[in-house]
C-alpha cells in the first residue's frame, strides 16, 4: 500500500510542476526574430553616425549605407507584422485536461505492463526461482 501513496505523491508532484511551467513562462511576450533584427539595424544606423562623426566614413557612403539599412528595417518590420501573435498562458481547462492524462495514462500503462499486486522477492528467492526455471 505505500508503493502507491508514494507513486500518487509522486505523480501528483510532477503534475504540479508541469501545470506551473506552462502558467510560469508565457506572461513576457517573446521577442521575435523580426524585433531582433530592426535592433540590429537600427544600431548599425547609429554606428555609421558615429563612423561619420568620427571621420572614418565619408558622407557619400554613409548616405547609401543608411538607405540600405533602412531598407532592410522596412523588410524586417513588415516580415515582423506577419507573424501571429503568440498567446498567452494556456487555459486552465487544457492543464487540467493534460494532468489528467498524464495522470491516467501513466495508471494504464503501468496497469498492462506492470504488476500491480506482485509482491517482492529477495534477491535469494529470485536466483532460487531462476535456477528452477533453468532446470
Amino acid at each position: 500500500m505505500s508503493f502507491w501513496i508514494i507513486a500518487a505523491a509522486g505523480a501528483a508532484l510532477v503534475t504540479v510542476l508541469l501545470a506551473r511551467a506552462l502558467t510560469r513562462g508565457a506572461s513576457a511576450p517573446a521577442e521575435t526574430g523580426a524585433a531582433h533584427d530592426v535592433q540590429v539595424y537600427r544600431d548599425q544606423l547609429a554606428e555609421v553616425e558615429r563612423d561619420v562623426a568620427r571621420g572614418v566614413l565619408p558622407e557619400a557612403d554613409a548616405i547609401r549605407v543608411r538607405t540600405e539599412i533602412s531598407r532592410r528595417i522596412l523588410a524586417a518590420d513588415a516580415a515582423g507584422q506577419n507573424i501571429p501573435a503568440a498567446s498567452g498562458t494556456p487555459s486552465p481547462v487544457v492543464i487540467v485536461v493534460i494532468a489528467l492524462v498524464l495522470l491516467g495514462g501513466s495508471l494504464g500503462l503501468y496497469w498492462q505492463l506492470g504488476a500491480p499486486g506482485y509482491g517482492d522477492l529477495a534477491l535469494q528467492d529470485r536466483i532460487a526461482r531462476a535456477e528452477d526455471m533453468r532446470r
